[in-house]
């Protein structure tokens, strides 16, 4: 009981001391003070307030991310986890369209979930309310729809209640005017529905024009017209913009002699390039806004210096850079600290027409370096993707490049990529930088280490990998890329599918690498096949591309693959543009002799012979004439190497010919019409 007493007699005091190292520190100033009470004493400090996930984040910060696994949200059978960008999607997708029918099925038979036993109560399992004039009774409910975010709902509840004669407040209404100008009176978009926002294409700004005949402007006329009710209305008729109707509100405003607001002003920034085309008016109209904020004693914030720099951005000025740097010395003065979203305008301002400016993004990483970052302005998303990509396409510095991706990687920075479309072009930036300036063993470290979990790279990722392989001449990694090709469903890429074939073929690799090498090679080239079975449209292959899949199996020794490209060379010769290289057929021809399949050698020389090529008689005599030299054509096969190529020699005699007797038709049709021509001259 003593001790209980003494801990509650601590507690009510003004300050908490901590023990620690025999000193006492204060907790409400950083100057030491000396115990006033026995060393020994326990002293309890004050309770801290901590949030319902507060304990979970403090779990959470002692992992670091598992970049083996995949996504939590992709998490399935092995077998059924996504990998490349489409199947991704759709799995998402796929996943939300379940809770899309399951919210479905709550609003339209609520009577089926009546019984709602979690504990804590979960108020989203709950059906939806349907009101009515029944259970409509007092404001509480028009609260709890704008609470909700529900417009519907509140545009409905609001109108009973006026039906009904109920009196609203003015802060009630108040409410209620700023949640219907924010959504321009419809219904948003639920925020259950993460995946659709995160797999959008781009991040598009309102599309529908002010609704100047909604239920903002009519509830506008019903209450008290303040300076919150003007600021609410100018600022939804900016947002959605209407910059005639956020005028004639704020002149409307300062005729009455009302004060402005910081979101109105900061609302009518937004919009001056819809109001003042030319930049130096612009510049004039933002000053000019500017001093009205002075004169009604308001101060600027983050937001009000974003939207000048955003001024700034659109239009080429040539006073842009230095007004950009003044008014990043006047948050300064004003205290004020700029987010990511100030860098990236002012990247965008210093970048977005000429690169010579771009050393401007080393003072901007000397900056942020080492600092845990928040979404404090809805352009820090942008920072990222444009940090990698003036990066890549100005400085090409790859240490810049590592600072930038260490500080994304930093704590949870990463949250700061945006959507799915974002995050990958930051990756794509990133890996194309490493491309061009990193060493290839490094380069596919990092690959390895994000691709497929984290990143599924796009083909001219995949391009740019495998043409840095091919230059740097570092093949041990083909064969991964091979493997990655086939498995993002990149092989019908010609471009890809070209460069990788180039690589592959180029020259005989070590037996490890070149075993890998061949079986990869052959599943890519089953796949094609596989394609043109099933589809209406078959893959274009061309004769060069198939001279690179032989050559790679002949380089492997394996007469079997390299016999299914020969084939498919003589059955589809019709369809097939071009054909493979003289020399790569001469060493199949080798490579049967080595194996003593003879009827695969007279398929080869007759498909070359019937090709037309132009000097592959000559080497093929020249080879069969060696052959029998060292006697490594039997005695019987003679006669049929023999026999293909006097039919070479026939065919090749017949087409001379044949453009001999042409030539000379031609010749005597002209000296022909020449004479008719010379009669008529006579006559005339």
């Amino acid at each position: 009981m003593a001790a209980c007493r003494r801990i509650s007699c601590f507690a009510k005091k003004s300050q908490t001391f901590l023990f620690k190292h025999s000193v006492y520190y204060c907790t409400t100033t950083s100057v030491q003070v000396k115990p006033e009470t026995a060393p020994n004493e326990i002293v309890i400090p004050y309770r801290i307030e901590r949030g319902p996930t507060d304990v979970l984040k403090a779990l959470a910060s002692t992992l670091s991310k598992d970049y083996t696994a995949p996504l939590y949200k992709y998490e399935d059978d092995p077998y059924f986890i996504p990998s490349s960008n489409i199947t991704k999607r759709s799995f998402a997708l796929s996943k939300e369209s379940g809770r899309k029918a399951a919210r479905y099925f709550l609003e339209n038979y609520p009577e089926l979930f009546k019984c709602n036993k979690s504990v804590p109560h979960i108020k989203a399992f709950d059906p939806p309310i349907v009101y009515t004039e029944e259970n409509v009774t007092s404001a509480e409910s028009l609260r709890d729809c704008i609470m909700d975010c529900h417009v519907d709902n509140s545009i409905l509840v609001y109108n009973i209640l006026k039906t009904k004669g109920i009196a609203v407040s003015e802060d009630l209404k108040q409410d209620l005017l700023e949640l219907l100008c924010f959504y321009n009176c419809k219904q948003p978009v639920s925020d259950e529905y993460y995946e659709e926002r995160f797999f959008a294409r781009t991040d598009k700004g309102p599309e529908d024009k002010w609704d100047c005949k909604g239920m903002a402007e009519e509830l506008f006329k019903e209450m008290e017209q303040g300076s919150q009710a003007y600021g609410a209305m100018i600022s939804g008729a900016a947002k959605f913009r209407d910059a005639d109707r956020a005028l004639s509100l704020f002149a409307e405003m300062k005729d009455k002699g009302l004060p402005g607001t910081v979101e109105v002003y900061n609302s009518l920034i937004s919009i001056s390039s819809l109001i003042q085309e030319a930049p130096q008016l612009r510049f004039d109209y933002v000053q000019q806004l500017l001093g009205n904020m002075t004169s009604d004693g308001l101060q600027p914030n983050l937001y009000t210096m974003n939207a000048i720099l955003e001024s700034f951005v659109q239009g080429r000025w040539r006073k842009s850079m230095p007004y950009s740097l003044s008014v990043l010395a006047e948050m300064r003065r004003l205290k004020i600290e700029p987010s990511v979203g100030t860098y990236y305008l002012l990247l965008m301002i210093f970048c977005s027409n000429d690169f010579s400016n771009a050393t401007v993004l080393y003072d901007i990483m000397n900056q942020l370096g080492g600092k845990e970052l928040e979404i404090r302005h809805p352009t820090d998303v942008y920072f990222f993707n444009t940090a990698m990509e003036v990066c890549l396409k100005s400085l090409r510095d790859k240490e810049l490049g590592y600072c930038i991706h260490n500080l994304l990687e930093f704590k949870n920075n990463c949250k700061l990529l945006g959507n799915s479309f974002s995050e990958s072009q930051y990756f794509k930036f990133f890996f194309k930088l490493l491309c061009q300036t990193e060493e290839m063993d490094k380069l596919m470290d990092i690959y390895e280490k994000y691709v497929p979990n984290s990143y599924t790279p796009e083909p001219s990722v995949t391009l740019a990998i495998i043409e840095a392989i091919h230059f740097s001449g570092n093949y041990k990694h083909l064969p991964k890329m091979c493997s990655d090709v086939l498995f993002f469903e990149q092989t019908e890429r010609e471009n890809i599918l070209t460069a990788l074939m180039d690589a592959a073929g180029c020259m005989k690799h070590d037996d490890k690498t070149q075993e890998d090498l061949v079986n990869m090679v052959w599943n890519i080239f089953e796949k094609l096949n596989q394609r043109s079975e099933r589809r209406r449209l078959p893959f274009d292959w061309s004769g060069v591309l198939l001279g690179n899949f032989l050559k790679t199996f002949m380089n492997g020794n394996s007469l079997e693959k390299s016999w299914a490209v020969i084939k498919k060379l003589k059955d589809e010769e019709y369809s097939i543009m071009g054909y493979p290289e003289n020399k790569h057929l001469l060493k199949f021809c080798e490579l049967c002799l080595k194996n003593e399949d003879y009827n695969k050698l007279l398929y080869c020389m007759k498909y070359a012979v019937n090709s037309s090529y132009p000097d592959f008689k000559v080497d093929v005599e020249k080879l069969a004439s060696e052959m029998f030299e060292q006697e490594k054509l039997p005695m019987k096969q003679r006669p049929l190497v023999n026999a293909v190529l006097q039919s070479a020699s026939n065919a090749s005699e017949e087409s001379d010919s044949d453009s001999d007797t042409s030539s000379s038709e031609s010749s005597s049709d002209e000296s022909s019409s020449d004479e008719e021509k010379e009669p008529e001259k006579k006559d005339s």
